[in-house]
């Protein structure tokens, strides 16, 4: 039966905390490529899709059978996390008990009043409770210890016995339940254990704080910083008096998201050691804390894994990411990404920025079909790609630009985020716009409730929308000395998007500008993102 994964409702949020609205959910099998089913229901019998569409409040439905990756993204593709989950139950393999005791009785091979089981396997319902007719080969759903039965496991225990603890030399197997609320012990074999996780998001003040273990086995933390911000682990000795079981390969892991641009760092308590890149900023970090020693215990941080661009990704336009290594995004083959721009003609292009925001190499690799003109590298900064379609079956990303960091000289900052859910006019207002060159806007399946096209102060800078489901996908850039307005919005589905480009159009944005609107229709969904480029 498929057990809860984590919760039968599940919400997911956006970078800044919010419902993740209309986002993707897509589950593969752990560690792989693989697509893997999840369901709408305990018994398993409403498949959900793959990816699982979220409702308006960021939820589905989601159950499930073992480990899988899951990748979530927005309504426009774009990727908010990915990672690993569980049902919470690992199955050790079967093995025989062929040793020890068991409340003091030594384990044989018969199942007399004075003897005990050769293998005690738990996988299904036994309707003989344990007693005088129990078999030798029983099997139970769940085992129970719960308090001393003075009487050996055999041919006199009662229907009702119990014990405290349970030992065992061999391995113990269990395929349903095993609960105890004494403790469940091996000295020679192994036992497995996973918690059914519910993960706890806790926000963090904007102060210096100590992570405790509790909060660290919660899994999740927000913070929002106004300066950099150091958080310190638990002690070794908290973190493994917390987990007395602990043995070599024990672990949990927890997540920071920083949700904006200034560094969090993961400092090291006594005993402690950070392994890895110890810092996060404005983006997602994840570290594993092992059981290292007896007195010891490291936080390692998880390697970024490798990473390929969809076409509808590439589509949006800008990715940031903080690699606590080297690393490779290699982009969607060169069919993909024409395929995603539904009516192109040969000469269409788009934009695509990186922005790195650590010091390890990030090169942006060609799929099939595709060639990287120019530097594919980006280190502790940002680089821009003009995407261009060559012919039906071939793509070009020609490097334009390289900018430092965002928060280094010459850099590109967030100046603000319109959420497009209501309303006929997004206003992005209290602008200082005198150290900038240019405005560089990301707009993310922004749509409206009757077919209209997307305007920029008055300016209409993308085709109307064909249809109530589609949505606008693209980037502008705004050359804040000339005044003009270039870019390519996509009209289309959410998954693709269309063409509709708009290069040399004049416009009224200038250095002394102080707010820039957005308008239309009438907004149902998406968002407007807006940089500042020196």
């Amino acid at each position: 039966m498929p057990s809860i994964l984590p919760q039968s409702l599940t919400q997911f949020l956006d970078s800044l905390g919010r419902p993740l609205a209309g986002g993707l959910v897509t589950f593969y099998a752990q560690g792989t490529t693989t697509p893997k089913a999840t369901y709408k229901d305990l018994a398993a019998t409403i498949f959900n899709t793959n990816p699982v569409v979220l409702d308006a409040s960021g939820s589905a439905n989601i159950w499930g059978t073992g480990s899988y990756s899951m990748v979530v993204k927005t309504a426009g593709g774009l990727t908010v996390y990915s990672g690993d989950t569980t049902t919470g139950i690992y199955d050790a393999t079967a093995v025989a008990i062929t040793g020890g005791t068991i409340n003091g009785t030594a384990i044989g091979g018969t199942t007399a009043a004075a003897g005990a089981f050769t293998t005690l396997v738990a996988t299904g319902m036994n309707s003989t409770p344990i007693g005088a007719a129990f078999p030798s080969t029983g099997a139970f759903t769940t085992l129970v210890a719960t308090s001393m039965n003075s009487t050996p496991i055999g041919g006199t225990t009662p229907a009702a016995g119990a014990f405290t603890s349970l030992s065992a030399t061999g391995a113990l197997t269990v395929g349903g339940t095993l609960a105890a609320s004494g403790q469940a012990s091996s000295t020679a074999g192994e036992l497995n254990r996973k918690t059914n996780l519910a993960f706890i998001n806790t926000s963090l003040a904007d102060a210096p704080v100590t992570l405790t273990n509790a909060q660290m086995q919660n899994g999740l933390f927000t913070i929002t910083p106004t300066v950099a911000r150091i958080l310190t682990t638990d002690s070794a000795t908290n973190i493994l008096a917390a987990n007395p079981t602990w043995a070599a390969g024990s672990f949990y892991e927890f997540t920071i998201t920083n949700t904006a641009a200034f560094d969090v760092t993961v400092a090291a308590a006594s005993g402690v050691t950070v392994v890895g890149s110890a810092i996060v900023n404005n983006t997602v970090g994840t570290w594993r804390v092992q059981w290292a020693s007896s007195s010891t215990v490291t936080v390692t941080r998880n390697a970024t894994t490798a990473v390929t661009l969809t076409g509808a990704q590439l589509f949006n336009g800008l990715f940031t990411i903080t690699p606590p290594t080297t690393q490779t995004l290699t982009t969607d083959t060169a069919l993909n990404i024409i395929a995603a721009m539904p009516g192109y003609v040969v000469g269409s292009n788009t934009s695509v920025t990186i922005v790195n925001n650590s010091a390890f190499d990030v090169t942006l690799a060609a799929g099939a079909g595709v060639t990287i003109a120019g530097k594919a590298v980006t280190n502790n900064g940002s680089g821009t790609w003009r995407v261009r379609i060559d012919s039906a079956s071939a793509v070009t990303f020609y490097n334009v630009a390289a900018a430092p960091a965002a928060a280094a000289v010459g850099g590109m900052t967030l100046l603000g985020t319109l959420t497009t859910t209501s309303g006929s006019t997004q206003t992005l207002s209290g602008l200082v716009l005198t150290t900038y060159k240019s405005l560089y806007i990301v707009v993310n399946g922004v749509s409206f409730t009757a077919v209209a096209g997307l305007s920029l102060n008055g300016v209409q800078i993308s085709d109307s929308l064909t249809s109530t489901l589609n949505v606008f996908n693209g980037t502008i850039m705004v050359d804040l000395t000339s005044s003009i307005i270039t870019g390519l919005i996509g009209t289309g589905p959410a998954a693709s998007g269309g063409s509709g480009s708009v290069y040399g159009r004049p416009g009224t944005y200038t250095t002394a500008t102080t707010s820039i609107s957005f308008s239309g229709g009438t907004f149902r969904l998406g968002q407007i993102l807006v940089y500042g480029v020196k």
